[in-house]
């Protein structure tokens, strides 16, 4: 129902006049968009992943929009505009991806390829290496395909998964033990709630192609739960491995769970200055007028693919300043 009156709204609000008067309020602005997961056939019907993916058809559709209503750039562009040697094109939209999940390479760069977009592709070291990985979700995942045990709804079997993942505290490994036994006692297979990441061959020939790679830490940790010295560690264990597999300088960073709470920013942009890093996102929505004090400190907005065409454009039109 929520969604329903969203996309109702977004029909108004961006129809007509109010699209352009939007558009051109925001006209010299950058927008960011972050996507996390595209699926090649309609995606699991888990309702913990509504909001991590988006179907490859809807994808297409929504850069051919981009293409057609604003102006994409990439991290040359956005570096550019800083130095003050290029201004950026009207209604600039960066496109976006985090993680590293293999769907990245097969199904979106494809797409972003045809239409010619530009994208940066933020890498999380340790799903790629298989030294860590997001078994939150993949617990979550469990607790709602499992017919092992009898829930009243999704709400309730979330609520267990979220006791379950608290009791463990620390999470990381991908052969955690307790996450194996969980499987076993749900009757759920590995793989039907695993996650497949790109290889370092596939992430080198993005670079190879235009595309550009950036860091994403090296285990994904909520920075404002962990100390100075981890983050340090975090940052430049990232921007090494990813500099050494490709052969470039990696230049920007997406702070990992990106909302203001999250992202221990006070703590963190020195450390990313001090790196050499040159751009830093986080998942807040809003745009954001490009110069040093906002260059570690870029607002996105996420897409989910529940999202109608219509709302999408009001996304990118607004960047989204609702999502905080």
């Amino acid at each position: 129902m929520k969604q329903f009156f969203k996309n109702v709204a977004s029909l108004l609000l961006c129809c007509g006049k109010a699209s352009k008067v939007l558009q051109q309020f925001n006209k010299s602005r950058l927008r960011s968009i972050y996507y996390h997961r595209i699926a090649a056939t309609p995606a699991t019907g888990c309702t913990v992943d509504q909001d991590m993916f988006v179907d490859q058809d809807m994808f297409d559709a929504q850069m051919a929009l981009v293409v057609k209503n604003f102006n994409p750039v990439g991290e040359k562009d956005i570096l550019a505009a800083l130095a003050g040697t290029k201004p950026l094109p009207r209604d600039p939209v960066w496109v976006t991806f985090d993680d590293g999940f293999k769907d990245n390479f097969v199904c979106a760069r494809p797409i972003l390829k045809k239409y010619n977009i530009p994208a940066t592709f933020f890498i999380t070291t340790g799903y790629i290496n298989g030294t860590c990985a997001p078994i939150d979700t993949w617990v979550r995942r469990s607790f709602l395909m499992t017919q092992a045990e009898n829930y009243d709804s999704s709400v309730a079997r979330l609520s267990v998964a979220d006791e379950v993942l608290q009791s463990w505290g620390v999470l990381g490994s991908p052969v955690d033990e307790r996450f194996i036994a969980l499987l076993g006692r749900l009757n759920v297979h590995p793989d039907h709630v695993k996650d497949e990441f790109m290889t370092w061959e596939e992430i080198a020939q993005l670079k190879r192609e235009g595309f550009d790679i950036g860091s994403h830490t090296v285990s994904h940790p909520a920075f404002a739960s962990i100390t100075q010295e981890q983050m340090r560690r975090e940052i430049m264990g990232s921007k090494a491995e990813i500099e050494s597999r490709i052969g470039a300088v990696v230049s920007s960073f997406a702070y990992p769970f990106g909302k203001s709470i999250q992202t221990g920013q006070a703590v963190a942009a020195p450390l990313l200055k001090q790196s050499g890093f040159k751009l830093a996102v986080t998942t807040r929505g809003g745009v954001t007028r490009l110069n040093g004090s906002t260059a570690l400190d870029i607002p996105r907005f996420g897409v989910s693919r529940r999202d109608s065409i219509p709302f999408f454009n009001c996304k990118v039109a607004t960047g989204g300043g609702w999502q905080r």
